[in-house]
């Protein structure tokens, strides 16, 4: 009983990451889910990115990101910090992780990177929505220790990065003992079509040991102006499929948004997704 209620939080939580876990602006924010990216492309970079899904649903999943990374340029590393919140009608999750990876440099303004992360990620369920047993009770609660592990090749082009996630459950949790791994491939390329615009294609692949016949995907392609304003469009396979804008300023600030249109036939009653970021570059 133990097993099954704490496996059923786990897989809930995960619906409020799930089929828009990492946004449309996923490719803005890949310290969230590959530590080896933190201080990579700039000396210092903070985000704020909060999403509203599943649009004409009733108590509709939010999320909220904060994160902030640094290179440590004397020590050829980085280091970051993040945090995420999520609720999903009665299921609540926090996450927190600090990040820190070592940076090779190679000819040519090329790095290959290689991280460690780790943290906690705290679930929550409202058990007066959900029947469960009372003596289960103390199971509406479950903390999970939060392990990644990554790799990113980067130059002026291309960033390439494989990463890996670990959850294990931490204290009382009955006789699941078990790991929840998820694999994640991400790809950035960016095409130099004119001396001011750009094409830049993203995708994100993510593979899980639960469910690693139906793959998470998820990609973009931004039409890049004088390295200032981009704008995109977006697909999640079998999910969505959406629009991006947004705009630099000085190369300092940047401000994005998206909207994500619901295409799975499983979802006749929701509209769609907002996306909004905010993040200062220096």
């Amino acid at each position: 009983m133990r097993f099954a209620f704490i496996l059923s939080i786990v897989l809930l939580s995960s619906s409020v990451h799930a089929q828009n876990k990492y946004g449309s602006l996923f490719w803005n924010r890949t310290s969230l889910y590959n530590p080896a990216s933190s201080g990579v492309n700039q000396r210092i970079y903070s985000a704020v990115t909060g999403q509203q899904q599943w649009l004409g649903t009733t108590d509709a999943p939010i999320k909220g990101t904060v994160l902030f990374d640094m290179k440590l340029s004397a020590l050829n590393s980085g280091t970051g910090i993040n945090f995420s919140f999520g609720k999903n009608g009665s299921i609540k999750r926090f996450d927190i992780n600090l990040n820190y990876n070592y940076q090779f440099n190679l000819q040519n303004n090329r790095l290959l990177c290689v991280g460690l992360s780790g943290g906690i990620v705290r679930n929550k369920i409202d058990l007066s929505e959900v029947y469960i047993d009372p003596l289960e009770e103390s199971g509406n609660k479950l903390t999970l220790f939060d392990f990644k592990l990554g790799v990113i090749y980067h130059s002026n082009h291309l960033d390439l990065g494989l990463s890996s996630i670990h959850y294990k459950p931490s204290g009382n949790s009955g006789n699941y003992t078990g790991t929840l791994n998820h694999y994640l491939l991400f790809g950035s390329y960016r095409f130099d079509l004119s001396e001011a615009i750009e094409l830049q294609p993203n995708l994100l692949i993510e593979l899980d040991n639960l469910n690693n016949i139906n793959p998470g995907l998820r990609s973009g392609l931004l039409l890049i102006v004088k390295e200032r304003l981009w704008t995109g469009i977006t697909y999640a396979l079998k999910n969505n499929i959406g629009a991006t804008v947004g705009y630099d300023f000085k190369g300092k600030i940047r401000a994005g948004y998206a909207f994500e249109y619901i295409i799975s036939s499983n979802n006749h009653a929701q509209q769609g997704n907002h996306e909004i970021m905010l993040a200062l570059m220096l």
